[in-house]
């Protein structure tokens, strides 16, 4: 569910036809200020609510924080298993330890956008420079999938670091020869990464809003070299700060892999 036009009209539609419950599942993170999801706690006090479902569905803490930042339809929300997220309960956990002799293997994830790519490449070489030990650091460098023109990229902004690109998928990774994350903030895989306690920060652009869905935890951005340099040489306090995330928002979402509350709405118990 994303507020969508064409989403509004299968709500009518089913409405005036089957007068039924109709769920709508928001499926994804939700960002504190995701627009599409502003005032649906008037909208079902006004004549849009014909074109409302009867209820939503959200999949555990961080989206009910979020959407009430938003507007939170209170009366209207459920509570369901995040179906996209279930795959972090079988996420095997970051075992590497950082020797003080070995040079970092330093995961670079980029976002979509190329200006933004640009700037954490440009980023990488201002670290190297003001750091001059980071020359010995082997930067290995996944591109968003869909990013055209990672290699051009590289080939201009990153001269001066080891750094190898990968084209391996997310999850064929073997992390436990990484030794951390440096993460464009608007990308989700930082939940990943978080669930697997890699230790990773996550750059925050000046361009833009920051887009993170982990934007309420302060201490995971870096807005310059300096501040990365000081993450990379406090590794284990970025794994303890994982847990502390973790432990403190232990329904951050709905892993349950019996799936009751679905099986509940399944069974028109809603």
């Amino acid at each position: 569910m994303e507020n969508q036009n064409w989403e509004k009209s299968l709500v009518f539609q089913w409405k005036q036809k089957y007068h039924t419950p109709i769920i709508g599942f928001i499926h994804a993170s939700i960002r504190s200020f995701d627009f599409r999801y502003a005032d649906f706690d008037k909208k079902y006090q006004q004549a849009e609510s014909i074109c409302m479902p009867t209820k939503i569905a959200i999949h555990g803490h961080d989206a009910k924080v979020n959407l009430s930042t938003l507007g939170l339809p209170q009366a209207h929300i459920i509570d369901v298993e995040a179906l996209r997220y279930l795959y972090l309960n079988g996420l095997a956990q970051h075992q590497k330890e950082v020797t003080a002799q070995s040079p970092l293997n330093i995961l670079v994830l980029t976002g979509l956008d190329k200006n933004i790519v640009a700037y954490q490449c440009e980023f990488l070489a201002k670290l190297v420079k003001a750091y001059p030990k980071y020359k010995q650091a082997h930067f290995f460098i996944k591109p968003h999938p869909a990013l055209v023109g990672m290699d051009r990229i590289a080939k201009k902004y990153c001269g001066e670091l080891n750094y190898t690109l990968l084209d391996t998928p997310f999850g064929s990774l073997d992390f436990n020869q990484l030794d951390c994350a440096f993460i464009e903030n608007s990308s989700t895989v930082a939940i990943e990464a978080l669930y697997m306690r890699l230790p990773f920060c996550l750059m925050q652009y000046p361009g833009q809003f920051n887009l993170s869905s982990l934007i309420r935890h302060k201490h995971l951005f870096v807005k310059n070299p300096s501040e990365l340099d000081h993450f990379f040489n406090h590794l284990s306090d970025s794994k303890a700060y994982l847990e502390e995330i973790l432990n403190k928002e232990k329904d951050l979402f709905c892993l349950d892999p019996n799936m009751h509350r679905w099986q509940r709405i399944l069974k028109g118990e809603v």
